[in-house]
């Protein structure tokens, strides 16, 4: 998710895992910019609201709120704007499994992020075709992908963008059972969204790992680690892998349960 206007209160909130703060504050602006007729302003408010719904894994809401962002972008030729709603949609069409779409809509952006030779938003969408990609089961493609937008986030030093990709590459070698690898990916992603506050991707990081110790056999350390994702998704109101989670965990406490065979 690409939110507009950096430093921005709402903007924090978001990244620390307060969607309700942030939602709030995201209708308020936009209000205030209705009342303007500040369509630039507009687009950024319905694009932020978008990323906030997404989240929460009400994605027909978030579709309504990226197309209303688009519209704006259009009228007022912002391809910038434009680039960063056809990501965002992209992202939407991935968690509805539609991947032909998703890639439709990634492309569309990486057009455009490379003819204005915008680095950040050329590996934002790398990391969203890896995505895909490792929805498909392709683990080489979005492993290229990911380390691909791993080398331009080194140099730019975006240390969010950094834990993403970290996390992603772990996601790769889980898929491998490549345990240690992954087990260090995870561990790198958790430390930068920790020292970020980045409440949200910690707990997909717990989540992870505990994925990591369960596939291990290690059930009491995956436990913990599901336990504590749960935790912070309930905290923030992240819905959109709450369910997720919640299978794992029960899937180990059955595990736990189950009487050793003698």
């Amino acid at each position: 998710m690409i939110f507009k206007k950096k430093k921005n209160q709402a903007i924090g909130y978001a990244h620390r895992g307060d969607m309700q703060k942030a939602e709030k504050l995201f209708y308020k602006e936009l209000e205030k910019h209705k009342e303007k007729g500040n369509k630039a302003g507009m687009a950024d408010q319905y694009n932020n609201l978008g990323n906030i719904y997404l989240s929460r894994g009400e994605l027909d809401m978030a579709e309504v709120m990226y197309k209303k962002s688009f519209e704006l972008e259009k009228i007022l030729d912002r391809k910038s704007g434009m680039a960063i709603t056809f990501a965002n949609l992209g992202n939407i069409y991935r968690a509805r499994g539609d991947l032909k779409q998703a890639v439709s809509m990634q492309k569309n952006a990486l057009d455009i992020y490379k003819a204005l030779d915008d680095k950040e938003g050329i590996s934002i969408v790398y990391g969203n075709l890896g995505n895909i990609f490792l929805t498909r089961g392709h683990l080489d493609r979005a492993e290229i992908m990911y380390k691909m937008s791993l080398e331009i986030e080194k140099n730019l030093g975006r240390k969010d963008i950094l834990a993403n990709q970290y996390m992603n590459l772990g996601s790769i070698f889980l898929s491998r059972k490549e345990l240690d690898q992954a087990e260090e990916m995870y561990q790198k992603a958790l430390q930068l969204n920790e020292a970020l506050g980045r409440k949200e991707g910690s707990a997909s990081a717990y989540n992870n790992l505990g994925s990591v110790y369960h596939e291990r056999g290690d059930l009491e350390s995956a436990e913990k680690m599901y336990v504590k994702s749960l935790q912070v998704l309930k905290s923030i109101g992240a819905n959109l892998y709450l369910d997720k989670v919640k299978s794992n965990l029960k899937e180990v406490q059955k595990k736990k349960a189950k009487p050793n065979p003698s």
